[in-house]
């Protein structure tokens, strides 16, 4: 038996949260806007609130199964994620705390349900360009469709299953990718064959050969006999994309790379072939340093590929130990930009090109299971979204939808 009903019938909560007192010091976790981005909550962004000098209602703190909503703003408005708090959290006045009954639903069954209603939850906002407000009447009026509790268990179920192998997948590779980082730091930084072994931090074979490409003394700058501080620009040089337009795209699947974090959209042709890395160009994030494993348009952004380099994961690698020092390259206020010309004044201390391969060839097998994990992690985010709206319309059963998720692993 499946019945339609409107969201407040089946919520306790639907509110905004607090105009938080900020504090660097210790408090609580304030959940804001910029932490809510394709699902799930990014803590990373979160800040803290002064609860000494200011007390949270109990109404307004998080508890589990809560699910968030952008509630304010352009282009951020309307994005939907379920929370299970790590400790004591709240929200901020932009966002609202939807609450369900778990009596009257499953709660991971809702939330992957309003995670289905989250573009129509955007077309609700009213007022003007830059101040539109999702109000918690209009969140209220949404309907949701609720089969049996025992079928809301198993889509729940089923659905949560496929998140949790798509963090595992996200797990391993930033292991995979702590792994590389730990052995460059320990070579190249410290230049200590030594060090990553003996601190467990990675499983680095100290062989006869890795031993032979280190020398036994350093000069009287500090690095090794034999070794010389070079530039980018002197081993390789950055090309620079070419910027395409949406308007310009065709319909694809190839990633357009251009200033943002993730691609900006995708088009049905490629200009770069994969190994390749990315070094946003321009906007809020110019600088951010990424890997593809599949072929791009690289647009607005720097980029090194595979036809440019033999040792493609070490000059990943050695960009994103850089990470910071790019950002601080940023030039312009309005609109920062960093040119190949600017990431061409990293600074390295070169060895002789054996090791170089040598570091290459110990890490290759770290990025190819994180490219085989990533397609897998993309085929069940791709499979996830396809089921989650024919799960909940009863168009596909979950037997038939959990062979499908088999296939696919």
């Amino acid at each position: 038996m499946t019945k339609i009903v409107k969201l407040k019938k089946i919520c306790s909560l639907i509110k905004r949260g607090i105009t938080p007192k900020y504090t660097e010091n210790d408090g609580i976790i304030v959940i804001n806007q910029r932490c809510i981005r394709d699902g799930i909550i990014l803590y990373k962004n979160a800040r803290k609130h002064d609860i000494v000098n200011k007390k949270i209602p109990e109404d307004k703190k998080i508890i589990a199964g809560d699910v968030l909503i952008n509630s304010t703003g352009v282009g951020t408005l309307g994005r939907v994620s379920q929370i299970y708090p790590i400790s004591e959290m709240t929200v901020d006045s932009h966002v609202t705390i939807v609450r369900a009954n778990p009596s009257d639903v499953d709660l991971a069954y809702f939330g992957y349900y309003l995670k289905l209603l989250q573009p129509s939850f955007e077309a609700s906002g009213e007022g003007s360009t830059g101040q539109t407000e999702l109000a918690r009447e209009r969140i209220g009026e949404h309907e949701i469709i609720l089969p049996l509790k025992s079928e809301q268990v198993k889509i729940g179920k089923l659905l949560s299953n496929i998140d949790d192998l798509i963090q595992n997948n996200k797990i391993k590779n930033e292991t995979f990718e702590e792994m590389a980082r730990v052995i460059f730091k320990s070579w190249f930084v410290d230049f200590d064959p030594v060090h990553a072994k003996a601190a467990g931090k990675a499983p680095m074979n100290m062989n006869a050969e890795t031993a032979a490409l280190f020398p036994n003394s350093f000069s009287d700058d500090g690095l090794p006999i034999g070794w010389s501080v070079k530039t980018l620009g002197d081993l390789i040089l950055p090309k620079r994309g070419k910027t395409i337009t949406k308007s310009k795209t065709k319909y694809g699947t190839i990633p357009v790379v251009a200033g943002g974090l993730e691609p900006a959209y995708y088009h049905n042709e490629a200009n770069v072939e994969s190994p390749v890395i990315t070094i946003s160009a321009s906007g809020a994030n110019a600088g951010f340093t990424r890997l593809y494993y599949e072929n791009i348009w690289a647009s607005d952004c720097s980029y090194i590929s595979k036809q440019q380099t033999d040792a493609i994961y070490f000059w990943f690698v050695f960009l994103e130990t850089n990470q910071r020092k790019i950002y601080h390259m940023q030039q312009g206020a309005a609109q920062p930009h960093i040119y190949p010309s600017d990431l061409m004044r990293l600074e390295l201390a070169v060895p002789n090109n054996k090791l170089i391969q040598h570091f290459e060839n110990l890490v290759t097998p770290y990025f190819q299971k994180i490219s085989i994990a990533q397609k897998e992690s993309k085929t069940l985010t791709e499979l996830r979204d396809t089921l989650l709206p024919k799960l909940m319309s009863g168009e596909i059963r979950v037997k038939d939808a959990e062979r499908e998720v088999e296939t696919a692993v």
